[in-house]
């Protein structure tokens, strides 16, 4: 897989893709860039295998909220930032982590910019 290629859907990935994309996931996880946080590692996580499962509708603060950080399905976002200030984290460390990494890594992983619902 070149580093230029882009997928914007799962259904682009083989499974051999898909299973870099996991091993690659593995490897930022593990990184100096990720420990220490445990709510970082798992929130990457999740939203890679939501991303890879198709499930993208899962990709939204309140489901994460949910999911991720036990929040009643009712939760007001506008007043409990969790989502968005662990994403926020998450994002300086996938920085951190591909702005260290020697040699760069083949498989690159990118936040997803949701979609405009207006």
């Amino acid at each position: 897989m070149s580093k230029e290629q882009q997928f914007e859907k799962p259904a682009d990935l083989s499974a051999e893709q898909a299973d870099s994309i996991r091993r690659a996931l593995e490897l930022v996880i593990r990184s100096d860039a990720f420990a220490g946080s445990k709510q970082c590692q798992d929130l990457l996580r999740l939203l890679v295998q939501h991303a890879l499962s198709g499930d993208l509708d899962a990709l939204c603060e309140q489901k994460i909220g949910v999911e991720m950080f036990g929040r009643p399905a009712d939760y007001d976002t506008s007043n409990d930032t969790v989502v968005r200030v662990r994403a926020t984290e998450v994002r300086e460390r996938l920085a951190q982590y591909y702005d260290e990494a020697t040699p760069p890594p083949i498989v690159h992983i990118e936040p997803l910019v949701p979609p405009d619902k207006s």
